[in-house]
């Protein structure tokens, strides 16, 4: 003990390339921890005292802390899943508490967080790389999320909160592993186990002698059966007692539910904790803070799920009725009752009459030493990488663990993995999982010129070597080790240099399983399989036919095996979204109501699987289970490009692999995963390869029978139509393109202009269903929500403009059956168009199925879009929408990095909530501060015009008559608030803003100088709102132009000119304005 606890003893503390896995035990663990924390501690004091707003001063530092913490904690917590001890458990519990305050304080730091923004609005900025801004923008975020804003006695309550939840993941996690290994059942008569095969029997032998059965044989017994999975799964495919089945199946779904081991108040703790932890931070639920670092939102998740579970359900449906007439067929006389403990066994027993495969005699084709070979070998064919046995070079924590080393073309390391896979339930967690032990990085590297490579762990639990034998695998566990590798390729192959996005650091979680899923699909490709399944004793090759019954039967149960994982992924947004932890409904009434749309046999009444579901609440999954069918979309559309170049192209494949390994592999967290996507596949992802590859029928998604389509489906399909439409009008039209929410606006450079479309009062409701309002006879039998995405479409063709803005009330709440997918049809012009939008709220748009800010959230996570909730740095802000956008000079020119023309856009609200005032909204005091602090802000850096937006007028615009402003006044008064809230004086204050934009009053469409700030209203835009028959619907045009120098140069702001465009036949242009003049 006492070398233990000496520093210069201590394994952790030492500096090391590869972690001494074979040093480290419980012992270092507390010494070792809490120095590295007080070292680290002195380290971020050091940081906060010299921070500085740059990359050496800010990032570098930081980098080489969270590393250090990261490298070591992640080997202390790496032992604990492969090499569990009772003492290496309790030194982690003890400790873990400091890590995670040390944790917290890190991510709290307000000097760091600050530094990081001043980055951001630096005018280094834009010299930044795309990985760099990553790094900055994803560590605001975090910050953010971490509790930086919080005030201190929230930040007081939120940190016991992540304490708190720590333990509880940790001790839910260990109730799993204990209650795995609790289970034994020692069977001396072989007529229970009658059906096991060899394998299997030599396994449960070889199980037994180790509890002490030392003449335990395969052939005589006695046979020991675990819960652990090659145990479990080998009864439940093969065992042909009823009776043994049940018993294991029962024991199975009931693991940590009763007892000292019983999880059901950790969960309940842990969804009440993660509750009030996001209330804290602003969020309506633990999903939403979840999906805050996703590429998803809530509601995609949750219309992807619904979506997939659709077009799942029948063939599910039918697959059990298949296993009945089978079962039946042979004589079962459990046939008209199958329930959950026979289905996977008769599953086995139609697989194998139908395709005449059987799972276990394939076992001797696939050996563990032919299967790594031929992974091998597919890796050099696609990414022209050497991968080569390196044992020997880094310490392992166990006999049965490999060490290899890759090397690229010229014979150059690039980076080394451990592969450990047998299953050890004395001593390992069950699953199989990848992570990191070191990331690449530059400023880690021991010169400082080249890079630290990194270093991954792949750990399986497949079935140990019996005797003589080696490991032989079944063809799912073959798939499960090219899962596996597909991670570590991303993590090993990165060019990524800035060490905290390389690898898989900083990929968004929804897109980390596209490399892993991708390279499942390699094990149906006849080349590889062939050169993997060769007889381990004869070198004899699969046979042909075996080869094709298998890709014949990879679509096998495929409803069954795609229901099964939205089971899953559904109850766990669930039990983050709308579970409320202490109210009526319990988890399990959660997971039974979830399973009557997703399980074809119900549960039984005591299935406790959520007691063992470790993804989320063990594990970095909560409300991201979907991520694997999110995932599953970008994987298969992936592997299609191979499909599309021709796999028996070898030169056309390796072309294809080429591209993936220097864009999906390559570039890590450093981009945005959806950019990479186009980068590699030249379009957005298509779910159609998915529901090929599965045997589903695309259709299912688009064609319901009327009697069970829904609004969401419904939409879904108008949605489509509009894009074809769009796409059909002009063939340079962008109808796949990355999300701008990220993309710098600035002026055009061939023309220095700079063109803002606004859409005002769209009141979309459910499209082809719902008709117009106030025009001609002639024109109501035909006329929808269809006639304003036309007119939107028309405009965005003849006006090609930089920015499309709407003004409120996008759709009619009332009407709008699903407010997500109204809104996912209002915009999807916009979104095809690939030009970048920006929307504020009106009064309707939260009168449907999601409240203001839900609807706001929404639209923020919609493609392409500009739209922020509300501004960083204001915690206490009115509202929804509140934010401006910056628009920068030409490229190359001098003020290519400033802003020159700065656009505000602010919720006016919908309705008064104060009893003693009725009418609309307006414009609060909060909101007045936050625009007198960004105006003031802004013109410090440079005096640029101001452009306003939102939705209910002034009161101030009832001062303007026809002989002050140009168009309509159609409308008996002003539809504004009946209080002034002062927001023109405001305005008129800051000395920026030149015109102000609204819509709300449909019938008026002028526009007038106030004391020299233009009102203008756009006129109504869409076909489901009031207008006047006859009176053409409308929309605004603003273009703001820039001074050309005499050397042909752009400068800054000019002109802002504005005009409007009816719809009719030749979308005719009125109204012209010009609205601000440098003088």
């Amino acid at each position: 003990m006492a070398n233990a606890t000496n520093e210069n003893n201590n394994p952790l503390l030492k500096e090391f390339d590869f972690p001494p896995f074979d040093s480290i035990d419980a012992s270092h663990v507390r010494p070792g921890m809490r120095t590295l924390l007080k070292k680290l501690d002195s380290d971020l004091s050091e940081l906060e005292k010299n921070v500085a707003p740059s990359w050496p001063k800010l990032v570098e530092p930081l980098e080489k802390m969270m590393d250090k913490l990261t490298v070591v904690w992640g080997a202390v917590n790496h032992l604990k899943a492969v090499k569990d001890t009772t003492e290496l458990r309790s030194a982690i519990e003890e400790i873990q508490p400091e890590k995670v305050e040390f944790d917290l304080k890190l991510g709290q730091s307000k000097p760091i967080y600050e530094a990081f923004k001043a980055i951001r609005e630096s005018p280094d900025w834009a010299g930044l790389s795309d990985a760099q801004k990553r790094i900055v923008e994803s560590s605001i975020k975090e910050a953010v999320l971490s509790g930086v804003s919080l005030d201190d006695s929230k930040r007081e309550e939120f940190n016991k909160i992540q304490q708190e939840l720590t333990k509880l993941s940790q001790k839910f996690d260990e109730n799993v592993l204990d209650a795995t290994k609790k289970f034994e059942k020692l069977i001396t008569d072989k007529k229970e186990i009658e059906g096991l095969p060899a394998t299997s029997l030599g396994l449960a032998a070889q199980t037994a002698s180790s509890k002490g059965h030392e003449n335990a044989t395969a052939e005589n017994g006695p046979w020991m059966i675990t819960l652990d999975a090659p145990s479990f799964m080998s009864v439940m495919q093969h065992a042909k007692n009823r009776a043994l089945r049940e018993e294991i199946y029962r024991a199975y779904i009931s693991r940590a539910s009763s007892g000292e081991l019983d999880n059901t108040p950790i969960i309940e703790q842990i969804l009440k904790l993660r509750s009030e932890k996001a209330k804290l931070l602003g969020y309506n639920n633990y999903a939403e803070v979840s999906m805050a670092t996703k590429m998803a939102t809530v509601s995609k998740a949750e219309e992807l799920l619904e979506k997939l579970r659709s077009a799942s359900w029948n063939a599910a449906v039918q697959d059990m009725e298949d296993l009945r007439q089978f079962a039946k067929s042979q004589g079962a006389p459990e046939a008209d009752e199958l329930t959950h403990w026979d289905t996977t066994f008769w599953s086995e027993r139609l697989r194998e009459s139908k395709y005449e495969i059987n799972e276990e005699e394939l076992r001797p084709y696939f050996s563990l030493p032919k299967v790594m070979e031929g992974l091998f070998s597919l890796v050099k064919m696609l990414f022209g990488i050497d991968v080569e046995a390196a044992d020997g070079i880094a310490p392992v924590w166990n006999a049965d663990v490999r060490f290899y080393r890759i090397k690229d073309s010229a014979g150059k390391p690039i980076s080394y993995f451990y592969f450990d896979p047998y299953s050890r339930p004395a001593e390992k967690r069950g699953g199989a999982w990848m992570d990191e032990v070191v990331a690449r990085s530059r400023i880690l590297s021991d010169d400082k010129t080249s890079v630290r490579l990194p270093v991954a762990h792949m750990v399986c639990n497949q079935m140990p070597p019996v005797g003589d034998k080696p490991s032989l695998m079944t063809f799912r566990e073959v798939e499960t080790v090219f899962h596996e590798f597909g991670h570590a390729l991303q993590h090993m192959l990165t060019k990524q240099d800035e060490g905290l996005v390389a690898g898989i650091r900083g990929i968004e979680w929804d897109a980390v399983e596209l490399p892993s899923q991708f390279m499942e699909n390699w094990c149906y490709h006849r080349d590889t399989l062939m050169s993997i399944a060769k007889h381990y004793e004869t070198g004899e090759c699969l046979p042909e036919e075996i080869y094709q019954k298998l890709l014949a039967a990879r679509t096998f149960r495929a409803g069954s095996l795609s229901i099964r994982q939205l089971k899953f992924a559904t109850v766990d947004l669930e039990l983050h979204s709308k579970y409320v932890p202490g109210g009526s409904e319990s988890i399990y009434d959660v997971d039974r109501r979830v399973s009557e749309k997703t399980q074809v046999i119900p549960p039984l009444p005591e299935d406790r699987f959520l007691c063992s579901f470790s993804h989320i609440f063990a594990g970095g999954y909560a409300a991201g289970y979907y991520s694997y069918k999110w995932a599953e979309v970008l994987s298969a559309d992936a592997f299609s490009a191979f499909e599309d170049a021709g796999l028996h192209d070898d030169k056309a494949v390796r072309e294809t692999g080429h591209r993936f390994r220097e864009t999906i592999l390559a570039l890590g967290g450093g981009k945005d995963p959806l950019e990479v996507f186009v980068e590699f596949r030249g379009r957005e992802p298509s779910p159609e390869p998915l529901l090929r590859h599965n045997g589903l029928n695309f259709g299912r998604l688009v064609s319901h029978r009327q009697s069970e389509s829904s609004t969401a489906l419904t939409m879904t399909r108008f949605v489509l139509i509009v894009l074809i439409v769009l796409c059909s009008f002009q063939s340079n039209v962008r109808c796949s393109s990355v999300g701008s929410s990220t993309k710098q606006l600035r002026f055009n450079r061939k023309k220095g202009e700079f063109k803002i479309l606004q859409v005002a009062d769209m009141h979309y409701a459910d499209g082809r269903k719902t008709p117009c309002e106030d025009v001609l006879p002639e024109q109501f039998a035909h006329c929808t929500d269809l006639n304003t995405s036309i007119f939107l479409i028309r405009m965005i063709q003849a006006e090609k403009p930089d920015l499309i803005v709407f003004t409120g009330d996008n759709i009619f709440g009332h009407d709008a059956t699903d407010a997500a997918a109204s809104m996912n049809a209002a915009f999807a012009p916009a979104i095809a168009s690939g030009i970048p939008w920006a929307a504020v709220l009106g009064n309707h748009d939260q009168q449907s199925t999601l409240r203001r800010e839900g609807v706001m959230k929404y639209i923020v996570g919609m493609k392409h879009t500009m739209s922020q909730l509300n501004p960083e740095g204001f915690d206490v802000i009115d509202g929804f929408g509140n934010y401006n956008l910056e628009v920068h000079g030409v490229e190359g020119s001098s003020f290519m990095n400033k802003s020159i023309l700065n656009l505000y856009f602010l919720d006016s609200g919908d309705y008064s909530t104060v009893p003693s005032i009725r009418g609309y909204g307006w414009i609060k005091a909060s909101q007045q501060f936050w625009f007198q602090q960004t105006s003031k802000k802004l013109q410090n850096s440079f005096k640029a015009p101001g452009l306003a937006y939102f939705h209910i007028p002034l009161p101030e615009y009832a001062k303007l008559d026809s002989s002050s402003f140009t168009g309509v006044k159609q409308e008996a008064g002003i539809s504004s608030a009946s209080v002034n809230s002062g927001f023109f004086s405001t305005i008129a204050g800051s000395g920026d803003v030149k015109a102000v934009f609204t819509g709300h009053d449909h019938l008026n469409d002028f526009c007038g100088n106030l004391t020299g700030i233009h009102l203008c209203y756009a006129g109504g835009f869409g076909y489901h709102a009031y207008g006047k028959a006859g009176w053409s619907r409308r929309a605004r045009v603003v273009v703001v132009s820039l001074e050309k120098g005499s050397r042909g140069d752009w400068g800054a702001v000019k002109s802002i000119k504005t005009w409007k465009r009816l719809d009719d036949k030749n979308l005719t242009a009125i109204d012209g304005q010009v609205l601000w003049m440098e003088s």
